[in-house]
């Protein structure tokens, strides 16, 4: 697993309380874990915050699994590291 991934299911997996081996790439954030849309709010708050990455508005709905939102932190950390500054 990658880096981004260990630290994506650690996040979810402190701020739900669960262990973190239950959390999976197919783990639904609100069906699975009995998220709400506050719980949905601060988590993604949390991602920005603590792996540096924007989280479009317009993105939030399509983000329901664990392993979408691992998709879309390693896309943005990939596009990131080869734009050059």
């Amino acid at each position: 697993m990658s880096a981004v991934a260990d630290e994506v299911i650690k996040i979810i997996a402190n701020r739900f309380g669960v262990d973190e081996a239950t959390i999976t790439h197919e783990t639904d954030i609100m069906n699975d874990l009995g998220a709400d849309s506050l719980d949905i709010a601060e988590l993604l708050i949390e991602f920005e915050e603590k792996l540096s990455v924007s989280i479009d508005e317009s993105e939030v709905q399509s983000l329901t699994t664990a392993g979408d939102i691992i998709a879309y932190v390693e896309k943005f950390s990939n596009k990131d590291q080869t734009d050059p500054k």
